[in-house]
């Protein structure tokens, strides 16, 4: 398993490498959303319920909007930041198109169908933007590149934990494999035990491979 744990690490920690040097660009070309499709108040909110969605990063992050106060204070992360969505719009724009007589005349509904749509062409926009800077960066690929790395070292773990160490080199070989099994949760996301159960022994292995010299 030694030899194992030595081909696994480095394959991990270059993946988790590529991963960070993807998530720069990434940040640097995900676009600002336009003001149209923002939910800024309650108004809006009211006047587009059910068409807004909490806006989210290149990685699935939630973001929020900065508000100033009446003193000119700024507040990053006083909110989320709401978007509104193109296929939720759409619905709503058939819905105006639909009821001609809710709308209070021709000429208003005229107004209401020609916002809407401009909405949607923004949001659809900004959806195609956001679309393009995760493609360029490279950053999915690379995470699901770390993702793989990440559960073949689950798997080794699991192989170690079939057999309880009889010998000093066995307990070192579970502490390392131990240790390198806390390091892989964050690419990890989509499976393994996501440290339930092995978190109360990271000390434990910690304290053995430092007794011993060893790096983890």
């Amino acid at each position: 398993m030694t030899n194992e744990h030595r081909c696994r690490t480095p394959a991990y920690r270059a993946a988790v490498a590529r991963l960070e040097q993807a998530r720069a660009p990434a940040a640097e070309q995900w676009p600002e959303p336009p003001p149209s499709i923002v939910i800024t108040s309650a108004a809006d909110r009211r006047a587009f319920q059910g068409c807004s969605e909490q806006a989210e990063g290149f990685e699935g992050q939630p973001l929020y909007r900065t508000i100033v106060d009446a003193n000119g204070t700024v507040h990053p992360d006083a909110a989320w930041l709401d978007l509104l969505k193109p296929d939720r719009l759409r619905i709503a724009l058939a819905a105006v198109r639909g009821d001609t007589e809710r709308w209070g005349g021709k000429r208003a509904r005229q107004r209401l169908e020609g916002d809407l749509t401009a909405r949607i062409v923004a949001a659809e926009r900004y959806g195609a933007q956001c679309a393009r800077a995760i493609e360029v960066s490279g950053v999915e690929a690379a995470k699901d590149a770390a993702h793989i790395e990440a559960k073949k070292i689950h798997y080794l773990l699991y192989r170690i934990r079939q057999h309880a160490p009889l010998t000093v080199s066995g307990m070192l070989i579970l502490a390392r494999g131990m240790m390198l099994f806390e390091e892989v949760q964050k690419s990890n996301y989509c499976g393994g035990e996501q440290g339930r159960g092995l978190l109360l022994g990271r000390e434990l292995a910690s304290a053995v491979l430092r007794v011993a010299g060893i790096a983890a």
